[in-house]
């Protein structure tokens, strides 16, 4: 059984809410006293978890799927039929599940995308270019990844809106809405968002055409079609990570461009540092904090954790960690060594890595070659949110 809150030594407990929007504007201040202070710390919000905030803790935790299961992935955890696949099936399930799903998002399939990517980042660009103000989220890194997954899903871009607001009320809730109201709006959204896979997926059925829905209802699991939970909760979960995490980083990226307008001028300069600046960014502010299940009893840096312990993996402290980054708060865009774990490690690393690498790519080299000159617009400030997955509401930004 889980270790009870009762049992848990004082001085390990810490005041941390994985949730708070308090923390949106500056989670680091806190996340860096837990990581240096209580490298494992326990959190009592949401039922009680253990927070996992140094670099090789974190690398570790991720790789032993013999210990620590993925199911289920969101702390706290709401009931829903089924699990995220493949991101909460472990190996060697989760083997299976990669193996099918791994080649739609090989490289190079992922890399042909490349024009068309440019193609949709030149379209929005043109729209608010001459503007002398643009709210960059909604402009620019809000539409970029929805119509890019739009269009790898085979999906008409007129169900962008609905979707964008789906996603978004089951990952962030609504603003300033109390837990019991947010987990209803999260239940309620996601309820929503199966309505439409099954509808889709029915659709499919009969009428197959060139999309992934089509694939998933042609495709073998084990020797067998797929069932449509499963169908549902694949198609879930790569709505989900394909619309937030590339949003966010465009976002954190733009910001810290517009406070250090030198890392920008130094792109424009010389666009070949843009990959590596891509990948500074993504550790700079890594977006999404990933869950655990403890499945056996373990021993870890003097701490006993029982089956059913809830761990969260701080992907963001653990990208900050001096240990294994030097200047670890500062961006430097030529780092030599940049092991992130922004897309985490070991058998779960995302999925859809070589894609979000490839939009963000593509995004900073039409955004810079257009818009050379940007900064924050100090008559709206910028506002963030504060979760598992990090990102704006919004990012008001001047142009010149």
């Amino acid at each position: 059984m889980p270790t009870p809150i009762e049992d848990v030594p004082e001085h390990l407990i810490v005041d941390y809410d994985c949730h708070d929007p308090a923390l949106a504007a500056d989670v680091y201040s806190r996340l860096d006293e837990i990581r240096e202070q209580c490298p494992v710390a326990y959190s009592t919000a949401h039922g009680g978890y253990w927070i996992i905030s140094r670099y090789d803790d974190v690398h570790d935790i991720a790789r032993n799927f013999d210990a620590f299961s993925n199911y289920p992935v969101g702390i706290p955890h709401f009931e829903r039929p089924g699990k995220y696949i493949p991101l909460e099936t472990d190996p060697p399930e989760h083997t299976e599940w990669r193996q099918l799903l791994g080649p739609l998002f090989n490289p190079n399939r992922m890399n042909a995308l490349e024009a068309k990517i440019r193609e949709m980042a030149t379209t929005l660009i043109d729209r608010f270019v001459d503007q002398d103000t643009v709210e960059f989220i909604s402009a620019f890194a809000h539409p970029l990844p929805s119509f890019l997954f739009l269009e790898l899903m085979g999906w008409p871009a007129t169900d962008e809106p609905q979707i964008s607001e789906w996603t978004d009320h089951v990952l962030t809730g609504k603003p300033g809405a109390g837990e019991e109201e947010n987990h209803l709006i999260r239940m309620t959204a996601a309820m929503e968002v199966i309505r439409y896979f099954v509808e889709l997926i029915e659709a499919r059925k009969v009428d197959p055409v060139d999309d992934f829905a089509t694939f998933l209802t042609k495709a073998q699991f084990q020797g067998r079609p797929l069932e449509n939970e499963e169908m549902i909760n694949t198609l879930f979960i790569l709505m989900l990570g394909g619309l937030h995490t590339v949003r966010g980083t465009l976002g954190f990226s733009m910001q810290e461009m517009a406070r250090r307008p030198e890392i920008r001028s130094r792109l424009i300069d010389d666009p070949s540092l843009i990959p590596g600046a891509v990948e500074e960014f993504l550790r700079f502010e890594a977006p999404v904090s990933t869950g655990r299940t403890v499945i056996k009893p373990f021993k870890f840096r003097e701490v006993e954790f029982q089956p059913g312990d809830r761990i969260l993996l701080s992907n963001p402290a653990a990208c900050r960690d001096p240990r294994e980054f030097s200047t670890p708060d500062q961006v430097v865009v030529d780092r030599d060594v940049n092991r992130h774990l922004a897309f985490s490690a070991g058998p779960h690393r995302c999925i859809g890595s070589h894609l979000a690498r490839i939009e963000l790519k593509v995004a900073l080299e039409e955004v810079l070659r257009r818009i050379p000159g940007f900064d924050l617009d100090p008559a709206h400030p910028p506002k963030l949110h504060h979760g598992q997955v990090r990102g704006f509401e919004s990012l008001h930004l001047t142009l010149r």
